[in-house]
């Protein structure tokens, strides 16, 4: 049980969006030099139809047309894109579609030697997973187009990363080269390193989604895209709090710029706690997937709802075959507890308790009731977190009218329980 606790420590968080609105200030409609000449709707027209080709290259998967109106001089920007389109043609695409929009950044954040036709437009790309988002997900980048020998070309696809949305170029297909594996109701995305991991972690998760689909008796859509990279450049880009983290699961949203609505939640295993054996596998993947299923409640819960019941899902009920608090959770609970880890900072000052105490509360729950009752807690007490955008601010009243508890009460009531199960 050693590697499993040591997965339940980290196992189970669930993020929302990091992002920041387009800057209103930087971007201009205008272009100077060379380019004042021309109006400023044949520029995006040009750039217009030279992402619109590198959309159809997509689509009819042929390299030649997505490279051919790169610089040919910038060999890295080409690597790059060679192997973004190596990545895209894997996916399974019910959407790509790329447009450049009328907003610009001006050209003196290109190159000096392409400043004087230098013209840098937003290029939205959205993109779609089949079967798996249920709507386009939009990234937005700028791309600086220059005249090089007397032709427009695509220079430089970085000049204003570092003014882009959070998470822009945060996406497996846009790190490195990656290896798609898919199953009935899962999408695996791994790289070289990893791959080697992809049959076993793919029928584990296979196995996951039927446990929770039999446990969850929420409405969800059964099926889940996760990343199993070697490396973890992409959670550190999420926030480095989650490194210590197993996996976390997150939402994506249907613009990261500007999000307004989810389309899907992912799952982000990390490479230090990839599963090795069965049981590990079953526990943090069924873990996560609870996460997914549970996402409609998410933002009207308090976190210790949500990492519990994924806890109380994969452990199978806080079985005693599954569920062995460590012996840190076991001396931290002898000296009691009077409220539940607050929603802000969970799992960051002791995780092996506070992850403990929120599974033991939900068996607590379940063991007066029913586990019926246990789900009818969550719908009623996201039903009124969202009500009024609070999600703290209910539980009491929930829980007493529910359970003839209160959060003090439940606390404690859950450490006795972490005691009694460690001993």
């Amino acid at each position: 049980m050693g590697v499993l606790v040591a997965l339940a420590l980290a196992a189970g968080c669930t993020t929302g969006p990091q992002t920041r609105a387009r800057p209103s200030a930087a971007p201009t409609a205008s272009v100077t030099h060379v380019n004042s000449q021309l109006a400023e709707v044949e520029l995006q027209a040009m750039a217009q139809r030279i992402v619109h080709r590198r959309e159809r290259a997509v689509r009819h998967r042929d390299l030649r047309a997505w490279i051919a109106d790169l610089d040919p001089a910038n060999h890295a920007l080409r690597a790059r894109e060679r192997r973004r389109f190596a990545n895209l043609v894997q996916l399974p695409l019910a959407t790509y579609q790329l447009d450049a929009v009328p907003t610009t950044w001006p050209g003196g954040f290109a190159a000096r030697r392409f400043r004087g036709t230098a013209y840098i437009p937003y290029v939205e790309e959205a993109l779609q997973l089949r079967g798996f988002d249920t709507a386009p997900v939009v990234t937005t980048t700028g791309v600086t187009f220059a005249r090089v020998d007397g032709r427009w070309r695509i220079v430089s696809d970085d000049d204003v990363a570092d003014r882009e949305p959070d998470g822009s170029r945060n996406k497996p297909w846009d790190l490195t080269r990656i290896v798609v594996r898919r199953t009935p109701h899962a999408l695996g995305i791994f790289d070289a390193a990893s791959a080697p991991s992809a049959d076993r972690l793919m029928a584990w998760t296979e196995q996951s989604v039927g446990t929770v689909r039999r446990a969850v008796p929420l409405r969800w859509p059964g099926r889940v895209v996760f990343y199993a990279l070697s490396s973890p450049r992409l959670l550190r880009g999420m926030g480095t709090r989650f490194l210590d983290r197993a996996a976390i699961a997150f939402p994506v949203y249907d613009d990261l710029g500007r999000p307004t609505r989810r389309v899907a939640t992912r799952v982000v295993i990390n490479p230090r706690y990839l599963p090795r054996t069965e049981r590990q596998g079953s526990y943090l993947l069924t873990h996560e997937l609870t996460h997914v299923a549970l996402a409609r409640t998410n933002g009207g819960t308090p976190s210790w709802v949500q990492e519990g019941l994924a806890d109380f899902v994969a452990t199978r009920g806080a079985s005693p075959d599954w569920w062995l608090p460590s012996a840190a959770s076991v001396a931290r609970a002898r000296r009691g507890a009077d409220a539940m880890p607050g929603s802000t900072f969970f799992g960051d000052a002791d995780p092996a308790f506070e992850y403990d105490l929120s599974l033991a509360a939900c068996a607590v729950l379940a063991g007066r009731s029913g586990t019926g009752r246990l789900w009818s807690f969550l719908r009623r007490l996201s039903a009124a977190g969202f009500a009024d955008g609070d999600a703290e601010a209910h539980t009491d009243a929930v829980l007493g009218a529910m359970f003839g508890l209160d959060t003090r009460r439940l606390a404690r009531a859950a450490a006795r329980l972490v005691v009694a199960r460690g001993s």
